[in-house]
């Protein structure tokens, strides 16, 4: 659902892709507005033939597409490059492991990854901050959350969300403790994975009719395995980032029954 329409959206297509023009798997995801319903249907018909899964999905005229783009390659190879410059114990105890790792090989390295960081962060928290705010919104809007947290500006933004949102990731901010924070998204994301993942459990056993275009394969040995992943990631939190993480999700829930 978005602010102006509600859609429901379903895969399609899953494909690998290059972003260097020239190369054969190249692909202008750019692209958000086709000037025939040819070209729309040409560049459906080239995702459905590039697509790893043979998903029974069909594209028509009319649908609206959306894109999720994911880049692994570049953080993988940094991981790895990373790992080959310093021991594994000594990553793991330092507080700015990339820094630290490129502080070997050049005085500047630090500095470099500093700057890095700086523009990720900021990359990243511009893009938590405008669709983080959607949840709120969406809450407001069906009378989950206050009213006043749909409001929106002349131009369609709903600056209330966005205001409350940037207030709470500030109070992150003031923490002071980097691990700290992340330790709390780690705990919150792997609750959500265990809500997912106990989601299908129910899926199978309840709605045995419902046939997705994608089934978990290996069930259950895949999901008990992931249980089992996401208990070892708890162990290995530090209390106090569980203990905030758990009444913060409680104070959502709390929030979500009263209004």
């Amino acid at each position: 659902n978005t602010l102006y329409e509600n859609c429901l959206y379903v895969p399609f297509a899953v494909f690998d892709i290059s972003a260097t023009p020239g190369d054969q798997e190249y692909v202008d995801m750019r692209v958000c507005n086709f000037e025939t319903d040819e070209d729309f249907l040409n560049f459906a018909f080239e995702a459905k033939d590039r697509s790893i899964f043979d998903i029974p999905v069909d594209v028509e005229r009319g649908d609206h597409i959306l894109s999720l783009v994911t880049c692994c390659i570049l953080f993988s190879a940094f991981v790895y490059v990373m790992n080959g410059l310093m021991p594994g114990p000594e990553l793991a105890a330092s507080t700015a492991p990339p820094a630290e790792a490129m502080a070997t090989f050049t005085k500047y390295g630090a500095l470099i990854v500093c700057i890095g960081g700086v523009f990720a962060c900021v990359s990243t928290a511009n893009g938590l901050l405008m669709t983080g705010a959607r949840i709120p919104f969406s809450m407001g809007r069906d009378g989950r959350l206050p009213k006043g947290l749909c409001r929106v500006s002349k131009n369609g933004a709903p600056y209330s969300a966005i205001l409350i949102t940037a207030i709470a990731q500030l109070l992150l901010a003031l923490s002071g403790s980097i691990i700290f924070i992340v330790q709390m998204v780690v705990f919150v994301t792997s609750v959500s994975w265990i809500i997912s993942t106990t989601c299908v459990i129910f899926l199978r056993r309840n709605h045995p009719e419902i046939r997705a275009p994608f089934r978990t394969p290996g069930y259950p040995v895949m999901l008990i395995l992931a249980y089992a992943c996401l208990v070892f990631i708890f162990t290995r939190l530090a209390l106090s980032a569980v203990l905030v993480s758990a009444a913060w999700i409680l104070s959502g829930i709390l929030c979500y029954f009263l209004f």
